[in-house]
């Protein structure tokens, strides 16, 4: 018959294995975030820091089209992005929705880039009698994937102050500021006004 000292003997060993199991995995959890999270933070801060390149480019194109000229250009959402705040949507339940929303975002500009792609190809293509038509979607969708590229930026920074709230001292504040400066120079700048 086991006494209550023996059960204590046997149970000592289980709970302290357990114990360890579940240190180690908060320890690779944090470790995971932590990675993840400046990962995010360096693929922002020069994602956004490019916007209004962006913008001139896609203006540029807009005008080529505009004049009868053709213009070729290539875009690239990062996928990192996508993937680490993918990452941190499933690592950080509390701010999962900041994380999902910038996924969500990423995903519908990578979508108007195809749709552009799309009808420059179908500008370079087709008759020049249908071409007027396809030159004004072409500058619909460059005002709405400029949206979009603004929504996403703004998306991105509210994902930086996620990332700096959980460690402000590993963080600059004044990349968020910059931030939000190109993001309201780029409204002021590219956006028609109503």
């Amino acid at each position: 018959m086991l006494t209550w000292a023996d059960m204590i003997k046997l149970s000592v060993p289980v709970l302290t294995a357990f114990g360890i199991i579940a240190a180690k995995y908060l320890y690779e959890r944090k470790k995971q975030i932590e990675a993840k999270s400046e990962c995010l933070w360096r693929e922002i801060d020069q994602t956004i820091v490019n916007l209004h390149r962006s913008f001139e480019t896609l203006d540029r194109l807009a005008s080529a089209f505009r004049s009868g000229k053709i213009a070729m250009v290539q875009f690239n959402v990062p996928s990192i992005l996508r993937d680490a705040a993918l990452s941190l949507a499933d690592l950080d339940a509390k701010n999962a929705y900041v994380f999902s929303d910038c996924v969500s975002f990423s995903d519908i500009v990578v979508s108007d880039f195809k749709a552009l792609s799309d009808l420059r190809n179908k500008a370079i293509e087709d008759s020049p009698g249908s071409r007027p038509r396809i030159v004004e979607a072409i500058e619909l969708q460059v005002t709405s994937l400029k949206g979009n590229l603004l929504m996403l930026a703004e998306k991105e920074v509210a994902v930086l102050r996620v990332i700096r709230a959980g460690r402000p001292k590993r963080y600059d504040e004044q990349v968020i500021a910059r931030a939000q400066g190109e993001i309201e120079g780029a409204k002021k700048r590219f956006l028609p006004r109503s």
